[in-house]
């Protein structure tokens, strides 16, 4: 009997589904895209989401199939939503989509917990983004930060100014703020004693590469976090602790 023909088989899907998974990011890249499109693009977003869910079938990741299922509902169902509140809702479908893709091949192993996010955001629970500020002067790590967090429900507003930065503070009041030590014009130290006084319940994180620098002479942060090649790690777990904790 010949065994070959099986194994060579097991082997080619394998190959499928890695090649699948590579390609995952730019195809939920695409769909965020469309979700942000000013114009209404849902028939295409509608489109892509089925598509994704047919290749979660096929390539045996049950639980994107799951989530682009009742995202297509969700699509169905919005209807006459006001825009915003539902490119928020919308929005964070991507992210449940983006915190599958991260998980890879182990996703399955995570889906009751995918399950009860989608159970949580279908009773509109997790509809909106938690907005975060981040004041970084350097354009490269903002976008290596911005970058780490993109699996985690918060909308990243970002600026290289302090002044800037409590200007838009003042506007938008997030419920999160990372700031740099040394951005333009306002020290982070300064920013944060700033948003202290202005009494609205925001959690404040300052980037430092000085290391005698303590909370005690952070301007009242929540957290010090070294600038070093585990910010961007450390960073996405303070956040996600956020998050959890918020849930």
């Amino acid at each position: 009997m010949d065994t070959t023909a099986p194994r060579a088989i097991q082997q080619l899907l394998t190959r499928l589904r890695d090649e699948f998974l590579q390609e995952l990011p730019a195809r939920i890249d695409a769909i965020e895209r469309l979700v942000l499109e000013p114009r209404d693009a849902s028939g295409e977003l509608c489109r892509q989401v089925h598509s994704l869910k047919g290749l979660g079938a096929t390539h045996g990741i049950d639980i994107l199939s799951f989530a682009c299922h009742q995202f297509e509902e969700t699509l169905a169902t919005l209807g006459e939503t006001a825009p915003d509140a539902r490119r928020d809702t919308l929005l964070a479908y991507v992210d449940i989509l983006r915190r599958i893709q991260a998980l890879g091949a182990q996703a399955e192993q995570q889906a009751d917990a995918i399950r009860r996010m989608l159970r949580t955001l279908r009773e509109g629970g997790q509809g909106r983004r938690a907005e975060l500020l981040l004041v970084e002067p350097s354009s490269a790590m903002a976008a290596l930060l911005k970058e780490r967090l993109g699996p985690l429900t918060v909308q990243v507003d970002v600026v290289d100014d302090g002044i800037a930065a409590l200007e838009l503070f003042l506007h938008r009041r997030h419920a999160i703020v990372v700031t740099a030590g040394e951005p333009r014009r306002l020290p982070g130290a300064a920013l944060i004693a700033a948003i202290g006084q202005l009494r609205h319940p925001a959690v404040c994180l300052l980037i430092t590469a000085d290391a005698s620098v303590s909370k005690a002479s952070s301007g009242g942060a929540d957290h010090v976090l070294q600038r070093d090649r585990e910010l961007p790690d450390r960073l996405h777990y303070q956040i996600a602790r956020y998050l959890d904790a918020k849930s």
